[in-house]
């Protein structure tokens, strides 16, 4: 094991069996110079194989830093909790996908989800998900106005009916 893993995995060790004891999923998110490795999260998941330690998948994050949504989707399903539905307009897509400012520039989406560059993968993800049987949460992460928030709703009934 590498030494960025096996600390992981030590410093999670306690925060697991505080999770067991109080029935607490703790949820990592795809995310961040680690996390972002969807084979580094499944080593750190399969060592401990506890239903108290999930992922939280977020198709924006995954996308705007370079990756294909659905392929992340596939390798962590087992382990997926909960999903961020997260679209990016093509205009922050041109200014910065895959730099090392794309998570933290657009954390919470800049558009209404179905209206930009991730509308195709959130469509494929959220597909796989239903097609696989998923039974886990999901937000819709937005610019919080009425009006993206009915845009989001109405594109993700779409898909989903």
């Amino acid at each position: 094991l590498s030494e960025i893993l096996k600390q992981t995995i030590h410093n999670f060790e306690a925060c697991i069996k505080w999770a067991e004891d109080y029935k607490v999923i703790i949820t990592l998110e795809g995310c961040g110079p680690v996390f972002i490795d969807s084979e580094f999260l499944l080593k750190v998941l399969k060592h401990f194989e506890s239903e108290y330690i999930r992922v939280l998948a977020d198709t924006g994050n995954l996308f705007m830093l370079g990756k294909d949504p659905l392929e992340d989707f596939k390798i962590l399903r087992k382990y997926i909790a909960h999903v961020h539905i997260k679209d990016v307009s093509h205009a922050a897509l041109n200014e910065v996908q895959g730099g090392e400012e794309s998570r933290r520039v657009y954390a919470g989406g800049d558009i209404a989800v179905g209206q930009g560059a991730n509308a195709d993968n959130i469509k494929r993800c959220i597909s796989y998900l239903m097609e696989t049987g998923w039974d886990g949460d999901v937000s819709i992460c937005c610019p919080g106005t009425d009006d993206n928030i009915q845009k989001s709703t109405k594109f993700l009934k779409s898909i989903i009916q």
